[in-house]
């Protein structure tokens, strides 16, 4: 019986390091469209800021990683992992 719970602990271990594992692959590639949102997007559409200044939603580099990462998730067998992302805005 005792080798039955110590197996069962090993394998709930195991469960848990594979989803900690994929967690942070997700996140890496969510920390990967910020950061080419923000470095490429961004220079790219500001000109047209200047001449229309209307609000562009995929200048704001979470909008554009948790539309990636939402459509990734439709695409993956990852229907359980969710993503919370705050990003603070300075208002002019």
């Amino acid at each position: 019986m005792g080798s039955g719970v110590a197996l069962s602990s090993v394998l709930q271990g195991r469960a848990q390091n594979e989803v900690a594992s994929q967690a942070e692959i997700l996140m890496q590639m969510v920390n990967a469209v910020r950061n080419y949102t923000q470095n490429s997007i961004v220079p790219l559409l500001e000109p047209r800021l200047d001449t229309n200044p209307t609000f562009m939603p995929e200048v704001i580099p979470t909008f554009s990683s948790k539309e990636v990462f939402e459509n990734f998730r439709k695409n993956r067998n990852i229907e359980t992992f969710f993503i919370k992302m705050q990003h603070l805005i300075q208002l002019i």
